[in-house]
């Protein structure tokens, strides 16, 4: 939380400066650069299973696949690149609240279509992030 606080802070400039597309470029080229040193290891050992294993029938094997490449796509991807987005016609602390609301709404359909069940952790994370959203909304309420 801290390290996108600053980043919505920090880059916001940067984001209104340049294009999205320009920006989210070498802002993952960047990260790709730093993380790699870190993670080589596990990457090289997470490709040499898969290319060891098949999709079980009953995930549905290319559905199995399609539906992954949905999630990396629309929830990874699209929403990463939609953020810089709204940040050049938003205020960082609306942002921050898209992007800290997100895994609620994703609990609460989980929930709603029976693959979770609510329990007391959900339910006091979920006191926790609107705490936190009415903190920030009421410090920016009192500036104004």
């Amino acid at each position: 939380c801290l390290s996108f606080a600053i980043y919505l802070g920090a880059f916001r400039p940067l984001i209104s400066r340049y294009n999205v597309v320009t920006f989210m470029k070498w802002m993952f080229l960047f990260t790709l650069i730093i993380c790699l040193p870190f993670c080589t290891s596990d990457a090289i050992s997470f490709f040499s299973f898969m290319s060891e294993t098949t999709v079980p029938s009953e995930y549905g094997g290319t559905s199995f696949i399609l539906e992954v490449l949905y999630v990396v796509f629309f929830a990874t991807f699209l929403a990463y690149f939609l953020i810089p987005i709204g940040q050049k016609h938003l205020r960082p602390t609306l942002v921050s609240i898209y992007s800290y609301v997100q895994p609620i709404f994703a609990v609460v359909i989980s929930i709603c279509i029976g693959l979770d069940v609510l329990s007391w952790q959900k339910i006091l994370a979920i006191i926790l992030v609107f705490v936190g959203v009415g903190i920030v909304n009421q410090s920016r309420a009192r500036q104004g």
